[in-house]
């Protein structure tokens, strides 16, 4: 597994994402801005000499942050989607977060994110497919709300929406394909995406 992050003056958000991955991981990959303060270059000495303490193999992409095509590029093109990554954007500054997030949106590859507060006391984690919205309309977000109200099964979900069956099969195909929902059996339930649009829905009609 390949651990990506963003860096800036602080490496205890890496560390962490090191200790927390144990022996899965077999390389990070540094993204660091090119204009490198004294203390940005301590810490970093400080990551890396940790990182040669448990022979973990390390690469660091320097960019230039203001040069967006650039920067986005650099970080793409470090990107081995043959392998399994996962990416921390806790560290650096908000432009340098952006580009490597978009770089990741561009891979094709469908990466889980963490994100640390800066107090150290939430952190969040989802999926590059949880930003793409893909080819969904009105109808697939009222069978996001059925579901959050209950509405488990096929026959349900045809019930409370008036759709039917081959309709409501064939959009609850098209909410698998994009992460809406997971099925167990013959029962669909909503994951943080669907659950947020479905919400979203639920507030606007309140």
């Amino acid at each position: 597994m390949i651990l990506l992050t963003t860096y800036d003056s602080d490496e205890k958000f890496q560390i962490k994402s090191v200790l927390g991955l144990g022996k899965k991981l077999e390389k990070v990959i540094i993204i660091n801005d090119a204009k490198e303060s004294d203390k940005n270059k301590k810490s970093l000495s400080s990551f890396i000499q940790f990182l040669d303490g448990l022979s973990i193999s390390y690469e660091i992409i320097k960019i230039d942050s203001l040069n967006f095509i650039n920067s986005v590029s650099k970080i793409l093109s470090s990107l081995d989607v043959d392998k399994e990554i996962i990416a921390n954007l806790s560290g650096g500054d908000k432009i340098l977060m952006i580009e490597t997030l978009i770089a990741l949106a561009l891979s094709g590859k469908d990466i889980p994110i963490e994100i640390e507060s800066d107090k150290y006391d939430t952190k969040i984690t989802f999926s590059i497919s949880d930003l793409i919205r893909g080819d969904i309309n009105a109808d697939h977000i009222k069978i996001l709300v059925e579901i959050m109200r209950g509405s488990r099964t096929i026959y349900k979900i045809s019930k409370s929406t008036r759709m039917s069956t081959s309709s409501v099969s064939r959009k609850l195909k098209k909410l698998l394909e994009y992460k809406y929902i997971i099925k167990e059996n013959t029962e669909y339930s909503l994951t943080y995406k669907g659950m947020i649009l479905a919400l979203m829905q639920d507030l606007k009609q309140q």
